[in-house]
This record gives C-alpha cells, sequence and structure tokens, in this order.
C-alpha cells in the first residue's frame, strides 16, 4: 500500500510522493518517486531527493548543493559555447519544496534513460561518444579553471536526439569549497592521474605536471568525505535549526531566478 504524502512548491504546484518506498539513495540523499498533480507539470513524474542528515545539517547541505548546481551552471555553459561536442549538454535544476510534515528536499522532473558517466573517485563507465563527450567534460573543467576545479560524478539522461540532461553534479575545489563530496586538491589530482584522454579532449588543455599516487578509493560511487565535528558544529552555528544563514538564503534566491529563466 502506497504511503503517499503531498509536497508543495512556493508557484502553488503539488506532487503526490510514495515515501513507503525508496526509489534510490546517493551517498547522501534518499530519493522518492513522485508524480506532479497540481501546476504546470500535472501528470508527469517527479523525483524528491531528502538528505540523510538532520534537518540542522540539511540547511547547511541545501546551501551547498546549491552552490555546486550554480558552479556547474557556468561550467556547462562555457563547454556548449565552445562547441566541443555535438549534441547540448544542460542539467535540471533542482526546486525547493516543503512535505506536509514541514521537511524540505529537493524536487526534479525525473530522468528516463539515465546513465552515470564518470564518479569522484575517477572511476569511469563507458558509454560510447556520449560518455566520452562526459569525460572532456571533465577534463574541460579542470582547464578552464587552470586546475583550480573540477566537475566530476558526471551522471544524467540522454535524449532520443541526442542531447543530454544531467543532475547531482559534483564539483571538486583545491580548498573544498563544495560540499562533503568534494575531495579538494587530492581528489582532483587523484581524478586526473586516471582520466585518459578521449576523442573530445584537445590537446592543448591543462593537466597536472607531476601526480602522486591515487589517494582516493577507486569506486563507481561518489566517494564521500564524512563532515568532521567540527564542521557540524560551524554549520549548526550557520544555519541553526528552524532558520537558515544568510548564504543559504542568498543562494535560494539565486537558483529561484535560475529557474524562472
Amino acid at each position: 500500500m502506497l504511503a503517499v504524502s503531498y509536497i508543495r512548491g512556493k508557484d502553488g504546484s503539488v506532487a503526490a510522493c510514495d515515501f513507503g518506498h525508496l526509489f534510490g539513495q546517493g551517498s547522501f540523499k534518499y530519493v522518492y518517486e513522485g508524480k506532479f498533480v497540481k501546476g504546470p507539470r500535472t501528470g508527469s513524474k517527479c523525483v524528491f531527493k531528502v538528505f540523510k542528515e538532520g534537518s540542522v545539517y540539511a540547511s547547511a547541505y541545501f546551501a551547498e548543493e546549491l552552490t555546486v548546481y550554480q558552479k556547474t551552471a557556468r561550467i556547462v555553459k562555457n563547454f556548449n559555447s565552445a562547441r566541443i561536442f555535438e549534441h547540448s549538454v544542460g542539467f535540471s535544476v533542482p526546486e525547493i519544496w516543503t512535505a506536509e510534515n514541514g521537511s524540505k528536499g529537493m524536487v526534479e522532473p525525473m530522468l528516463s534513460n539515465f546513465r552515470k558517466f564518470n564518479s569522484n573517485s575517477g572511476a569511469v563507465i563507458p558509454f560510447g561518444r556520449t560518455g566520452e563527450a562526459m569525460q572532456a567534460l571533465s577534463h574541460f573543467s579542470y582547464h578552464i579553471s587552470n586546475g583550480d576545479t573540477l566537475f566530476c560524478d558526471i551522471q544524467g539522461a540522454i535524449h532520443s536526439n541526442g542531447d543530454v540532461t544531467l543532475t547531482d553534479p559534483v564539483v571538486m575545489s583545491r580548498k573544498g569549497r563544495y560540499g562533503p563530496t568534494d575531495l579538494r586538491d587530492d581528489g582532483i589530482r587523484n581524478f586526473m592521474e586516471l582520466h585518459q584522454c578521449g576523442a573530445y579532449c584537445r590537446v592543448d588543455w591543462n593537466r597536472p605536471g607531476s601526480v602522486p599516487r591515487r589517494v582516493v578509493p577507486h569506486q563507481v560511487g561518489t566517494f564521500m568525505v564524512r563532515p568532521s565535528p567540527q564542521w557540524q558544529q560551524q554549520r549548526a552555528g550557520l544555519f541553526p535549526a528552524g532558520g537558515h544563514g544568510q548564504d543559504y538564503l542568498h543562494n535560494l534566491r539565486v537558483m529561484e531566478r535560475f529557474n524562472q529563466k
């Protein structure tokens, strides 16, 4: 029997979600299946992603997740502008909705023909030329940032016309600015050690001059750095229970404007 609950967006849209059945899960999110029942997308399927941590830490994760989407949007826009891949690459931008019990989560349209192309530990899941283009997208992000950031854990849907829609992006940075899946400089160098250029990488793109041995366990799933007590205390102070920090509100407003474009 379905344990159906309703989730609501700020625009008045409503979706019915089955919270009695776990549709899937990632390193730090549960995913539930739903269907839009009110609003412009009525009748189409969706997913509702809920953070595994408690509400205090979820607020911090919302802020970091939205920051990752902002960064990814710029990377993908530059990749498309450079005309490296013959098809268009986009990504599904989440909206923050509220369930009947007051919990918040990220809602996105459900993507069909879903594929994962690489992980943040450097694992590669081959999938023809589209797969090669997605590996090039990771290398491209490293190149245009002069090695400061790397877009990885690339996954999403391949459409019948060859275009790709990505979701759940991971960005790694030298100083660890993008949340618990950001493996910092060690993760970037580890990824680039394992990366093999394909048809879409360009010979003049940057690569690390010398790479140490791998320091990150090699796995297809997303590798997550468990937050330390100090990290948790810092985030708990920034995002207290029942409220949201200014950085979170700023990021939320930015993503809401992006959703309206």
